[in-house]
């Protein structure tokens, strides 16, 4: 294991001044189910307590970190997530109107929302925490909320859960299952070359570490930032971009739950722009959805591809070998801008916009249906017109339609989620008045319920001078 620098151990007790500093002026607390429980300073960490500050060591594509699984908490190598009918969605309604977090004095952005139990009945709410003073430390709060019932009338102060990680995370179901929390992607920079990405199997709520969860820590590059995490059958796959001379990488990442045994793939996809990416769980492996320039094929080797990442390839990852193969590709004239994805059955629905350089306006969002192994079983359709979109978006999965959520900035801003069948006819809209305010680092997550009757979307604006802050809001499918 590497011996991460003394600049490092400086920055990080820094960060950790600032923060107690900024902690010492208000309480902290967390929503459970609709009503604020006070909560201390630490509880207990899945995997155990807090990251020693030692970084991680791999350098081969296959090995095992210097972490130790947790055998009573992380013993669980394979699960099941129950999958009940899923609804015929035919048209959306709010049915949650926006929650927001308590005044603080730190903006809260870029949400992350991801099931926090097996039978995801609570969601796990997690968001960067930057001080307003500039060149405050970025680290991560989190909430735990019960998304299907009841909406509650507010969403309260959250716990503090670490002091690094804001600059760029993930996260996605935890693994194992049994307790409530998240799994974490983010990347730690260790003052010295390569830095690390860092992997956190499970985070218990009301857990605080200082400067960042315990997990498990591998070389990324300098700098690396998380594309997407998604948990599978056996274990998580991470997507993470970096930058080697001069090329936009995009490498892959499984890590095992039961030996947190890491396997990188590196240069999957490649391009001369960060790349856009997502990646889902499908039957017996993984999607990933990617910007690239050319294809795979192009960007193995030590000379990848450097051109405009113009084409979003889809690739399937078998999570049993590793083995990557390549399925359909979707060209636009310019670099692709944003992707995600969104699980339908085995396969999923593919969206994506490009950046519009050469346009006049801002081109459509599109989005297309395809199988498991990544190919299209539908027709390619837009989700906007041109002019309508220029931010980045989250998609789900309501019944077997694409829901898609964006910010409409029109007269007013507005948030909106639009509803589509497979083959792109519209069927319904619902949307959130943003007021005087306006988004803040434009970003937004999603998750829906197991049978689909229901999503809620997650977004961080800002009102005159601030701070920013997060807000969480439900639409549900109207009765057929």
């Amino acid at each position: 294991m590497r011996r991460r620098s003394a600049d490092l151990a400086r920055k990080i007790h820094e960060a950790i001044a600032r923060r107690a500093e900024t902690a010492a002026k208000s309480p902290v607390w967390l929503l459970v189910v609709g009503a604020a429980v006070g909560c201390g300073a630490r509880s207990e960490l899945w995997v155990g307590e807090a990251h020693g500050g030692a970084g991680g060591g791999i350098t081969t594509s296959d090995t095992t970190t210097g972490s130790t699984p947790d055998t009573t908490t992380n013993s669980t190598s394979e699960t099941t997530t129950p999958t009940p009918t899923a609804v015929v969605c035919t048209s959306r309604v709010v049915s949650g109107a926006p929650l927001t977090p308590l005044k603080s004095d730190v903006h809260l952005s870029r949400p992350s929302i991801a099931p926090a139990t097996e039978d995801q009945k609570l969601a796990v709410i997690t968001f960067a925490r930057t001080l307003v003073t500039p060149g405050g430390p970025q680290g991560l709060r989190q909430t735990l909320l019960a998304p299907w019932i009841a909406w509650p009338a507010e969403l309260d102060i959250v716990t503090d859960l670490s002091d690094l990680g804001g600059e760029g995370f993930r996260s996605a179901q935890p693994m194992p299952p049994e307790q409530a929390g998240g799994s974490l992607l983010f990347y730690v920079p260790t003052g010295q070359f390569p830095s690390d990405m860092h992997f956190v199997p499970g985070v218990k709520p009301k857990t605080y570490a200082q400067p960042y969860p315990k997990g498990v820590s591998w070389d990324a590059w300098e700098p690396a930032w998380p594309s997407s995490l998604t948990r599978g059958t056996t274990g998580h796959l991470a997507a993470y971009g970096l930058i080697k001379q001069g090329v936009s990488l995009l490498d892959l990442a499984f890590i095992d739950a039961g030996s947190l045994k890491v396997k990188v793939t590196p240069q999957v996809a490649c391009g001369g722009a960060p790349l856009a990416a997502a990646t889902v769980a499908v039957n017996g492996g993984f999607l990933i959805a990617s910007a690239v320039s050319g294809s795979f094929d192009a960007c193995a080797g030590p000379s990848p591809a450097s051109g405009p990442a113009n084409r979003v390839e889809l690739l399937r990852y078998d999570e049993e070998t590793g083995a990557i193969s390549a399925g359909a590709l979707f060209e636009e004239p310019d670099p692709i801008a944003h992707v995600a994805l969104a699980a339908r059955g085995d396969g999923a629905y593919v969206v994506w916009q490009s950046d519009g350089a050469t346009a006049l306006a801002p081109p459509p969002v599109r989005a297309v249906l395809v199988d498991g192994k990544g190919n299209a079983v539908g027709p390619v359709f837009e989700v906007t017109g041109d002019g309508a979109n220029s931010d980045p978006f989250a998609a789900v999965t309501m019944g077997n339609e694409l829901a898609v959520a964006r910010f409409d900035r029109g007269a007013t801003t507005r948030v909106q989620v639009d509803l589509f069948d497979g083959v792109g006819a519209p069927i319904g809209t619902a949307g959130f008045e943003l007021g005087a305010a306006q988004p803040f680092e434009p970003s937004f997550a999603m998750q829906a319920s197991l049978d689909g009757s229901h999503a809620v979307v997650a977004w961080s604006d800002i009102a005159g001078a601030g701070p920013a802050t997060v807000h969480v809001a439900r639409v549900s499918c109207a009765e057929p």
